[in-house]
């Protein structure tokens, strides 16, 4: 009579490098320093926060994906072609809706690199559009469930978090690529039909 010997599996590890790469990436031309300690994971949000969850579902893993950050990060990672920075000052209705969508926008770029990093490792899944979310909404939302991952980067005012849940995640046997996984498009590609 065998017995099972149960593999300990390395997907916290490798989701948190692909987290923490993809996260980096995205806010860099913003200014953004690179991962802080988690003490600025909890800080409260207030009414200068917006934010945006993205849940995404596959045959292997399900869950959500939350980025939160200031009007002024989300503002200046904004590209001029969609406005300068410098006329959003978060007084207006007007400039909250405008940074509500870009917020939710730079979610799905979050996640989209998210799920383009982790297909060479065999995991796919879809993602759903982006919500939108600032003030009260936003506070409700960040009721942390329990097994959720939050990441920090930066620190006070600039600080840009990222929390993750996961309903099922995948086993990985190896912190590797799988060998011979076709490679996705890359960040900014655009594929048509």
């Amino acid at each position: 009579m065998g017995t099972a010997i149960a593999s300990k599996s390395c997907f916290h590890e490798v989701l948190d490098s692909v987290l923490h790469r993809s996260t980096e990436e995205l806010f860099g031309r913003a200014g953004v320093a690179r991962a802080v300690a988690s003490s600025d994971a909890s800080r409260q949000v207030d009414d200068l926060h917006v934010g945006a969850m993205i849940t995404f579902d596959g045959p292997r893993i399900r869950g959500a994906l939350m980025l939160i950050c200031t009007f002024g990060v989300a503002a200046r990672t904004r590209p001029a072609k969609l406005g300068a920075a410098a006329q959003l000052s978060g007084s207006t209705a007007r400039d909250w809706i405008l940074i509500r969508d870009w917020t939710g926008e730079l979610a799905n770029q979050l996640a989209g690199r998210m799920k383009n990093r982790l297909h060479s490792f065999g995991i796919t899944f879809q993602i759903a559009p982006p919500v939108a979310l600032s003030g009260r909404g936003l506070a409700l939302a960040l009721q942390k469930p329990h097994g959720s991952q939050t990441l920090a980067f930066g620190s006070g005012d600039g600080c840009v978090r990222v929390l993750i849940d996961l309903a099922a995640e995948p086993q990985l046997a190896s912190p590797a690529p799988r060998p011979g996984v076709e490679e996705s498009a890359r960040e900014g590609d655009v594929i048509e039909f």
